[in-house]
């Protein structure tokens, strides 16, 4: 629930902070709140694995308590691309709501369900199932509501400029 309201609040958050900070401060900021996270989600991790395994044939409670592997070479150097990568899309998502309102840059993240279904269908050939493209399209056509209706309600406050103008 939390990472919800996070990511629901993180454009308008990206855009007040635009107004008084550099794109780099910004980016600063947001990596040093991603790395927060981790360190959160790392204790935890440790935390639950402390926990004796319990016995059941639920499979995801299997997975949370397999053990560790250590990563190998070539993952580490797909690690290193995948933050530069990330680092980059940061930089330029925080530019474009710098010099963008949100509604205007906000249905472009709506691409991220797209990839999301496409790399996890090409990599873990995992195909979503109609759940998840039910919520998908909750989400999409939420959104674009939203951003129907904000248009609108600027429209609406423009022409009463101009008709308060015009008196």
């Amino acid at each position: 629930m939390f990472a919800l309201f996070a990511f629901a609040t993180q454009d308008s958050i990206i855009k007040l902070l635009s107004e008084r900070y550099s794109v780099i401060e910004i980016l600063m900021i947001r990596l040093a709140i991603v790395l927060a996270l981790l360190l959160a989600v790392a204790l935890t991790s440790l935390a639950i694995l402390s926990l004796p395994a319990p016995t059941t044939d639920n499979a995801t409670l299997q997975g949370v308590f397999q053990g560790w592997v250590m990563l190998q070479a070539s993952d580490w150097w797909l690690l290193l691309l995948a933050g530069a990568i990330f680092t980059v899309a940061l930089l330029c998502i925080t530019q474009a709501y710098r010099i963008a309102v949100v509604s205007a840059v906000a249905p472009f993240e709506y691409v991220y369900i797209l990839w999301a279904s496409l790399i996890g269908y090409l990599i873990f050939a995992d195909v979503p199932g109609p759940r998840t493209m039910i919520g998908g399209a909750v989400i999409v056509i939420s959104g674009c509501y939203i951003i129907l209706r904000e248009r609108q309600q600027r429209g609406r406050a423009a022409a009463a400029a101009v008709d308060a103008g015009d008196n």
